[in-house]
C-alpha cells in the first residue's frame, strides 16, 4: 500500500504553483509566494494575509479583503512565476469562498519580462462566482491558442475579491494548483509578433530641416477618407440627445448644422436594437439622423445590441433590421455585431456577459451574417475584437474567418495624463498603434485568403487617466492641444494606410462638465470643443488621391518624423492640400516643393494651444485658430509650423 501511494505522487503532475495551500507560514501580510499588486494606496498588508482561521483544507487559506471602493489585488510572487513552454496546456484549479454571494475575479497576468516589468497579452480573465461555502474553480489556458510562451514568458495568477469596485467582499482562497498538459494534434494560431511586415513608408527621412517635396502628378492610391469620421453614442443619448427617450428628436438646429458642417464621411450608431422604441422605429430615427446631418446611410454602421454586451440579439431581429432598411430604402448595410463584446475583461459578471467566450460570439456572428445575408445580400458584417487580448483578438479572429467582412478593434491610447511626454502621445504611441493595425490586417488576410477585409476602428481617440481615477471624460487633455496632436497624426498615417477603410472617433455629442472626448455639446451650442475644428478642416483636406512624398524631417527618436506630413489631390488635379503635424515644443521652419504640377496660390491655417492644460471648449475660435502664412518663391512654398500644432494649406491652380 505505501508502495502504491508513493508511486502514485511520483506520477502525480507537479503543482506549478509556490505555497498554493498557503500552508507556509507568514508574517503580516501576503503569505510566501504572493504579493500584492495595483496602486500604492491600495496596498494594505492588513488586507492580504494567511488566514489559520479558514480553510478548505489543511491549516490556513489566502485571504484577500476589499473594502468598498478600493481596488486591490494578490498575484504570484514575480520570483515564482510560472515560465510556460510551448505546445503546453495549463490547468488552472482552486477553492474559493467568500463573506457574502457575489463575483469575485481570476485572470492570469502575462508578462513579457519582469526584470524590468514588460506587460505581454494575458491567457484569461474570468469572473468566479463566490458564495460562504467553498466551491470548486477550473480553468484551462494553452500555449498557442490562448497566448504565445515567446511573448507571455511569465505567467502570474490574479485574484480580486469584488469583480468591479462595489461592496466590501472577503474572499478565501485555497489549494491552488496548476499543472502542465500535453495537447496533441492542437489548433495552433498564428502570432502576428512573427510576422514581417514592410517598413513603413512615413513619406519622410530623418533629418535636420523639414523640407518635403511631393510629386504631385502621381498618386499612390485613394485617399481612406473614412478615417475623418466621429461617432455617436447611442439615438438615446446619454446627453439627452439625438432622441429623447420617446423617440422625439432633441438636436438643437444650431447642433445639426454644425454636425453637417462636418462634412462626416461615416459615422457609427451602437444599442439601435436596445432602443425603448423597437428595432423599425430605431431605424427610422438613425434615417432621420442621417438625413437631417448629411451622413450618407451606406457608410453608418450600425450595432444593435446593448453597449455593455449584457443582452445578445437573436438573429432573427438582426435579419429584420436589414429587411427593413432594405424595404424602406434607407441604405445601411453595415452590420457591427455587438459593442466591445469582450468587456467582461474589466468587469467580469458585470459587462459582456452575452458571449461567455470567443466561440460563443463567433457562433453569433456567423448566425448574424446568414440571417442578413439572407435578407439583404450586399449587407457587411462587423467584428468586434479586442487586440490587446489574445483569446478576444487573434483567437476571435481564426474563430470566426469567413463570416465578418469588416474588423473594428477600437485603437484607444491609454496613459496615466500626468506621466505623459507630449511627443509620446502623438508619435510614439501612434507609431505603435499603426504597427498594431498593419499586424492586424496581415493576420486578417492569413486567416481569410482571397478576402479583402478593411478596418473599420469605430471608436478610437486620446483615453488618458490619472491618479484620482478619473474618468476620461473629464480629463481635459484628452481632448485639448494633447487630443488634437495625438487624433491628428493618427489620421495623417490612417488616411494613407491601405486596408483602413474609416475611423469613427469617439464622441460626438458631450456634457460641458465631462470634456475629455469633446467635440459639440447642446449645453453650449454656440461653442466648440477643439477636436470639431480638427475635424472641420481635416475633412476638407483628405482629397480625393494620396500622392507620394519625400524628403527630410526632424525625428522623434526611433519613432518616425517629429512633423508628420500627408498630400493630397482633388481627381481633376485641380486642388493640392497638405496636412502638417508639429509635435515639437519648438516652431518648424517648413519648405514644400511641387513636381509635376504648377499651383499659383495657397491659403493656410494653423490649430494650436500653447498652454498644455488649456480648457478644450473655446470661448472663441481665434484661441485655437490662427492663418498661416504660406508665401512663394518660384515653384518652392514656405512656411513656419508653429510648437505643438496642426497645419493645413490648400494650394490652386
Amino acid at each position: 500500500m505505501v508502495t502504491c501511494l508513493l508511486l502514485s505522487a511520483l506520477l502525480a503532475p507537479a503543482n506549478l504553483v509556490y505555497n498554493g495551500d498557503c500552508e507556509l507560514p507568514a508574517p503580516v501580510g501576503p503569505p510566501p509566494g504572493w504579493a500584492m499588486w495595483g496602486a500604492q494606496q491600495f496596498k494594505v498588508p492588513a488586507n492580504f494575509t494567511r488566514d489559520a482561521a479558514v480553510a478548505h483544507s489543511g491549516e490556513a487559506s489566502l485571504r484577500i479583503h476589499e473594502p468598498a471602493g478600493t481596488k486591490g489585488y494578490l498575484v504570484t510572487d514575480p520570483a515564482y512565476a510560472i515560465r510556460p513552454a510551448e505546445g503546453l496546456a495549463y490547468r488552472v484549479s482552486f477553492w474559493a469562498r467568500s463573506d457574502k454571494p457575489g463575483a469575485s475575479a481570476f485572470w492570469i497576468t502575462g508578462y513579457q519580462s519582469i526584470a524590468p516589468f514588460a506587460d505581454a497579452p494575458s491567457p484569461g480573465s474570468w469572473p468566479i462566482n463566490v458564495a460562504p461555502e467553498w466551491r470548486r474553480f477550473e480553468f484551462v489556458v494553452r500555449e498557442g491558442l490562448d497566448f504565445f510562451a515567446a511573448r507571455s514568458a511569465y505567467l502570474l495568477l490574479s485574484f480580486r475579491a469584488q469583480a468591479a469596485a462595489g461592496e466590501e467582499r472577503t474572499l478565501w482562497v485555497d489549494d491552488l494548483a496548476v499543472v502542465a498538459e500535453a495537447m496533441p494534434n492542437a489548433l495552433r494560431l498564428v502570432d502576428p509578433d512573427t510576422l514581417t511586415l514592410p517598413p513603413l513608408d512615413h513619406g519622410l527621412q530623418r533629418g535636420d530641416r523639414l523640407a518635403v517635396t511631393v510629386d504631385a502628378a502621381r498618386p499612390v492610391r485613394p485617399t481612406n477618407r473614412g478615417v475623418g469620421g466621429i461617432s455617436f453614442h447611442r439615438l438615446v443619448g446619454w446627453t439627452g440627445q439625438p432622441f429623447d427617450r420617446s423617440g422625439a428628436y432633441t438636436l438643437a438646429p444650431k447642433l445639426e448644422r454644425a454636425i453637417a458642417d462636418l462634412k462626416l464621411p461615416m459615422t457609427r450608431l451602437y444599442g439601435v436594437g436596445d432602443e425603448p422604441f423597437g428595432i423599425e422605429a430605431a431605424l427610422d430615427r438613425a434615417a432621420e439622423l442621417c438625413a437631417r446631418t448629411g451622413v450618407a446611410p451606406a457608410r453608418t454602421i450600425l450595432e444593435l445590441e446593448d453597449q455593455g454586451a449584457v443582452r445578445r440579439i437573436d438573429p432573427a431581429v438582426w435579419s429584420r433590421a436589414a429587411a427593413y432598411s432594405r424595404a424602406k430604402g434607407y441604405g445601411f448595410r453595415l452590420w457591427e455585431v455587438g459593442n466591445e463584446v469582450y468587456s467582461g475583461l474589466w468587469q467580469p459578471g458585470k459587462m459582456g456577459t452575452a458571449y461567455a467566450s470567443p466561440e460563443a460570439y463567433a457562433e453569433q456572428v456567423k448566425a448574424v451574417r446568414d440571417a442578413v445575408r439572407a435578407a439583404q445580400p450586399d449587407a457587411e458584417i462587423g467584428l468586434s475584437l479586442n487586440w490587446d487580448n489574445q483569446v478576444w483578438g487573434n483567437r476571435l479572429l481564426k474563430l470566426a474567418a469567413g463570416s465578418y467582412d469588416f474588423v473594428c478593434p477600437h485603437f484607444y491610447n491609454f496613459g496615466n495624463t500626468e506621466q505623459w511626454r507630449f511627443e509620446d502621445v502623438a508619435i510614439a504611441d501612434n507609431q505603435r498603434q499603426i504597427d498594431r493595425a498593419r499586424r492586424l490586417l496581415a493576420l486578417v488576410k492569413l486567416y481569410n485568403p482571397g478576402r479583402a477585409i478593411p478596418i473599420d476602428d469605430t471608436e478610437w481617440g486620446l483615453h488618458g487617466f490619472d491618479s484620482k481615477g478619473s474618468r476620461a471624460d473629464d480629463i481635459v487633455r484628452n481632448a485639448n492641444v494633447w487630443g488634437l496632436l495625438h487624433r491628428a497624426v493618427r489620421m495623417i498615417y490612417y488616411a494613407r494606410l491601405e486596408g483602413v477603410r474609416g475611423a469613427s472617433s469617439w464622441q460626438m455629442l458631450n456634457a460641458v462638465q465631462s470634456p475629455g472626448f469633446g467635440i459639440l455639446s447642446q449645453q453650449a451650442p454656440d461653442q466648440r470643443f477643439v477636436l470639431y475644428w480638427l475635424y472641420w478642416h481635416m475633412n476638407r483636406a483628405l482629397l480625393d488621391e494620396v500622392m507620394p512624398t519625400r524628403g527630410t524631417a526632424p525625428w522623434y527618436g526611433d519613432s518616425g518624423p517629429l512633423t508628420p506630413v500627408l498630400a493630397t489631390r482633388a481627381a481633376d488635379g485641380g486642388r493640392l492640400a497638405v496636412v502638417w503635424a508639429n509635435a515639437g515644443a519648438t516652431p518648424v521652419a517648413a519648405e514644400l516643393n511641387i513636381d509635376g504640377a504648377t499651383y499659383a496660390q495657397a491659403a493656410g491655417v494653423t490649430l494650436s494651444q500653447s498652454d498644455l492644460d488649456a480648457p478644450p471648449l473655446l470661448a472663441r475660435t481665434e484661441d485655437l485658430e490662427q492663418p498661416l502664412r504660406v508665401t512663394r518663391d518660384g515653384g518652392r512654398w514656405t512656411c513656419t509650423l508653429p510648437a505643438r500644432s496642426v497645419s493645413f494649406a490648400h494650394l490652386t491652380r
